[in-house]
C-alpha cells in the first residue's frame, strides 16, 4: 500500500457529543443541557473528509517532493487512499459512495472521479454513485473574467459598496468589457472598503479574528 500524503477525518454515529455541528448527533438545549437527536443526519450516513494535497490545512509529508503537486498528481493520490481506506475499513465496501466537495473541489471531485472510473476497480465503480459540488470552480478561465464581478456583487450584498457602484460597473457592462474605467471603479470600491479577506469579509484584518 503506497503512502498518499493527505489527512483525513472521519464523521460516523457516535455517542460523544458534537454540539458544533447542525442536527448532528447531539442537540443542545436550554440551560446548556444537551440531549440525544435521534433524527440525525448521521444515522443514514457518514463523511469521509480528505485534505489533500499535502500542506493543505493540516496535512504533511514527510517527503519534500510531495509538496509539488498539480491537479493530475492529486487526483491520483485521492484514488489510492480512497482504496486503502477502504481496505483498512472494508465493512464500508458496501455502501454507496458520492464524491463531495466546493469551491476548487469544481476541478478535483471530477478529476477523482474520473480516475475511479479508469481504474479497473470494479467494485469501487459500482460503488461509486454520484457527485455533489457545491460553489465550485469549473473554469479558472471563466472565473479569472468574472472575478471582479462576483467579488463587487459580494460587497454589495454584504452592505460594503453602495448600489450606486454596482449599478455604474453594470452600466459600463464591466463583466463582459473590462476596461481601465472599470478597473479604476474596482479598486476604489477596494480602497473604501479598507483592508479585507476576500476569503472571509467577517474577519478584522487589524486584530485577526471574525466577527459579524
Amino acid at each position: 500500500m503506497r503512502r498518499v500524503p493527505s489527512r483525513w477525518q472521519y464523521s460516523r454515529l457516535r455517542s460523544a457529543p458534537i454540539a458544533s455541528i447542525a442536527g448532528g448527533r447531539v442537540d443542545a438545549g436550554v440551560a446548556g443541557t444537551l440531549s440525544i437527536n435521534d433524527q440525525s443526519w448521521n444515522r443514514i450516513a457518514n463523511v469521509l473528509w480528505i485534505e489533500s494535497p499535502a500542506g493543505v490545512g493540516f496535512s504533511y509529508s514527510n517527503t519534500s517532493t510531495d509538496y509539488y503537486t498539480n491537479n493530475n498528481k492529486t487526483a491520483a493520490d485521492n484514488l489510492v487512499f480512497l482504496e486503502s481506506w477502504l481496505e483498512l475499513f472494508p465493512q464500508y465496501k458496501s455502501n454507496a459512495l458520492f464524491i463531495a466537495g466546493e469551491s476548487y473541489a469544481g476541478d478535483y471531485g471530477p478529476q477523482l472521479v474520473l480516475k475511479i472510473l479508469e481504474s479497473g476497480n470494479t467494485a469501487l465503480i459500482n460503488q461509486l454513485q454520484g457527485m455533489m459540488l457545491g460553489n465550485p470552480v469549473l473554469s479558472c478561465a471563466a472565473w479569472k473574467q468574472h472575478q471582479k464581478t462576483i467579488q463587487l456583487e459580494l460587497f454589495f450584498w454584504h452592505g460594503l459598496v453602495p448600489i450606486r457602484t454596482l449599478n455604474q460597473w453594470r452600466e459600463w457592462k464591466c463583466d463582459v468589457n473590462p476596461t481601465a474605467r472599470c478597473d479604476k471603479l474596482y479598486y476604489e470600491a477596494e480602497y473604501a472598503i479598507g483592508p479585507f479577506d476576500p476569503d472571509d469579509l467577517y474577519t478584522n484584518e487589524y486584530v485577526q479574528f471574525s466577527q459579524l
